[in-house]
């Protein structure tokens, strides 16, 4: 639930987000793929933000939410259908 800011991170340049992972406090899904060049990343991101579930989808393209729409989807329902409550 990023927002309209979601895609604010890749332009960010020289910005580290890492201080500022930890004060996430909202259900958060790590979601990668592991034909993505910045897959290694999101182990990294899952152990910075409290409470985040990961999901790495095998053989999934760097572009998975539009080459592999059923797979993305599919992994961010089953995150929303475990956080709903």
């Amino acid at each position: 639930k990023a927002g309209p800011r979601g895609e604010e991170i890749h332009w960010a340049g020289g910005v580290d987000p890492r201080p500022k992972l930890p004060l996430v406090r909202c259900p958060t899904l790590v979601l990668s793929a592991t034909k993505d060049p910045m897959s290694a990343v999101a182990p990294i991101i899952h152990k910075l933000v409290p409470g985040s579930k990961l999901k790495i989808i095998e053989n999934g393209p760097i572009d998975i939410d539009r080459v592999w729409p059923k797979e993305f989807a599919e992994a961010v329902l089953d995150f929303l259908n475990s956080t709903a409550g």
